[in-house]
């Protein structure tokens, strides 16, 4: 998740009252040191905040780690189960649906997390290099795609987030030395790691943005109540 991805994600739940955004399931939201440490900004924007409230957060991810409340895959039956208990009234699904093997089953497992009333929060690539986690399917949609996922669900709001250029991550930050010398360490993986397909894959499908601008797509949605 980007910084300002949290940010936003943050200015949405302050402006929602507690008791429509508690309890909160973190769908695939990673473990405490994902959340404090490797990607602070989850943290201080999002969830601090929501504790100092009082929302209730479950998290939820395929591998046990410190601060994950429940394990297990998310096209599991028995993990499908325990996730529909937890009874939330938010569910948070941030950068995870470009990352599964049956996207309609989990959009449908959405679907029926999420009671009359409650709300859904997606966000997912729009505009983004190829990045195994450890699948990359290369979902890229825009809000109004999310959207016309979900009928049963009327849009709260609705962007395509600009989340900035690599070249100035590139540029800024990423090891010690001059751009030049980050430059020619980029050529170098380039080549060190032509044997990896994987790895060196996800290294050149990264140079393309180099100056293409990134963009997460960010819908918060609400399920609409039966007549």
């Amino acid at each position: 998740m980007f910084a300002v991805e949290a940010r936003v994600i943050g200015k949405i739940l302050a402006r929602m009252p507690v008791a429509e955004i508690s309890p909160c399931l973190n769908v695939a939201g990673g473990t405490r040191d994902v959340r404090e440490i490797w990607q602070p900004w989850m943290h201080e924007e999002i969830f601090l905040p929501l504790a100092e409230r009082g929302v209730e957060v479950v998290h939820h991810d395929i591998q046990r780690g410190d601060g994950v409340d429940l394990v297990g895959d998310i096209h599991d039956p028995a993990t499908q189960m325990r996730l529909r208990a937890v009874g939330a009234n938010l569910v948070l699904c941030c950068n995870m649906l470009e990352h599964v093997v049956d996207r309609a089953d989990v959009i449908v497992l959405l679907k029926a997390l999420v009671p009359e009333r409650g709300h859904l929060l997606i966000t997912v690539p729009h505009s983004l290099q190829w990045h195994a986690d450890p699948i990359d399917t290369m979902y890229r949609p825009s809000p109004e795609e999310i959207v016309r996922l979900f009928p049963e669900f009327d849009p709260m709001f609705s962007k395509s987030l600009v989340v900035g250029r690599l070249w100035i991550e590139f540029s800024d930050g990423g090891g010690v030395g001059t751009v030049a010398f980050r430059f020619m360490r980029f050529c170098w993986r380039m080549l060190v790691w032509l044997p990896q397909k994987r790895r060196w894959l996800s290294h050149a499908h990264s140079a393309l943005w180099l100056v293409r601008r990134r963009r997460v797509s960010i819908v918060l949605l609400q399920k609409r109540a039966r007549l």
